[in-house]
């Protein structure tokens, strides 16, 4: 490993190995740096809808692409937890427990963290039975009983989309979520099922769901549930205090720069609406371009 690079790619999810791969066959040394902690869909079950790669598994995708990267011989792998990154003249610094290792350009898709909400149950049954993406995860439970948590107020926007996939269907509003009639009568129009409550627990053998139960003590039969978590920005990503939207997503321009000279971002990062890894690795792929480019030009 060297200790300056052209480009460092922080983020070995999708983002971060498109670009890589980009900036690989674009004959740009890089440094892709990985965290060592388990990522965001290190539990589910497969990789659903990528072209070529439908239904491998989250980590076995990676490694894939990691090894579509290494014959390029332009890109360094670490595996690293960033602690902070320091500019330096016209470079960047990035800093690991061990490394110092200097950057022309830097590009963030170190992604975001899920925060989950605090249901008995959850966590053992995330990436498997219970669901952030139908488009990703919903083909297995096609035609089976689903339950969506709306505790958010943009899954009541969306309702109907579910419906792609099944029927059969309860949809859980906790009380602080505003519900109009207008709203209320249009869902149970389409035979959506409605309870005004909180997801308390769920239970069911191994990683599967079979019962859910509500803040006021009724017990729904699901097969799967689904939901879509808030997100924050690491730690990394807070440090920088790079210009970001009022849900904290990083802002960049069409090409991918951030707020910060010589810094780009791109992947979940910087979209909330439909994350899924085809999205995320588009937009690697588009940044790396701007990297190449602005290198050339800048």
């Amino acid at each position: 490993m060297k200790m300056h690079y052209d480009a460092i790619v922080i983020g070995g999810g999708p983002a971060g190995l498109s670009a890589a791969l980009t900036l690989a066959r674009a004959l740009v040394p890089t440094l892709l740096i990985d965290s060592p902690n388990a990522p965001r869909n290190a539990e589910s079950s497969s990789a659903g809808g990528v072209p070529g790669r439908d239904g491998l598994t989250p980590n076995d995708l990676r490694e894939s692409i990691r090894k579509d990267i290494a014959p390029y011989g332009y890109t360094d792998f670490l595996d690293a937890q960033v602690r902070s990154i320091e500019a330096d003249s016209d470079d960047y610094v990035v800093v690991t427990d061990e490394h110092r290792i200097q950057g022309s350009r830097v590009l963030l898709a170190s992604g975001m963290l899920d925060c989950l909400p605090d249901i008995d149950g959850l966590a053992s049954r995330w990436g498997h039975s219970v669901l952030h993406c139908p488009f990703c995860e919903g083909f297995p439970y096609r035609n089976k009983r689903w339950t969506v948590y709306a505790y958010r107020p943009e899954v009541l926007a969306s309702a109907e989309i579910y419906r792609n996939w099944t029927d059969r269907l309860t949809l859980v509003i906790p009380s602080d979520i505003e519900l109009t009639s207008e709203r209320e009568s249009a869902l149970t129009a389409l035979g959506i099922d409605l309870h005004r409550a909180e997801v308390t627990a769920l239970a069911g053998e191994g990683s599967t769901l079979s019962l859910i139960t509500l803040s006021d003590g009724t017990e729904l039969v699901s097969d799967a549930m689904l939901i879509w978590p808030r997100q924050q920005v690491t730690a990394l990503i807070q440090q920088l205090k790079l210009k970001s939207d009022e849900n904290g997503y990083v802002e960049v321009d069409a090409q991918f720069r951030s707020s910060l000279p010589g810094i780009y971002a791109a992947g979940d990062l910087v979209y909330r609406d439909h994350q899924n890894i085809n999205t995320a690795m588009h937009m690697g792929n588009l940044a790396a371009a701007t990297i190449v480019m602005d290198q050339c030009f800048g």
